[in-house]
């Protein structure tokens, strides 16, 4: 990855959710305070969520593989 987008991310997520939090207590701004701390935990879930496809992906694949092979050999 570049470093100067991940040097980027590194300032911009902690600067919006600041930025968004201001304006919740401020009253500007009417949305759940889980959506004023999406930028922190929505990346996780995001990446946590790749792999849990690839892992099932994988799995069925495997399965597949086993099945097939063992219908070949009959």
């Amino acid at each position: 990855m570049n470093r100067d987008f991940t040097n980027t991310c590194m300032v911009f997520f902690p600067l919006l959710v600041v930025t968004l939090a201001v304006f919740k207590q401020a009253g500007k701004l009417d949305i759940s305070w889980w959506w004023v701390f999406s930028p922190i935990w929505m990346p996780s879930l995001m990446l946590i969520g790749t792999i849990a496809i690839a892992a099932i992906v994988a799995f069925i694949a495997l399965i597949l593989r086993v099945t097939f092979s063992k219908s070949d050999k009959k």
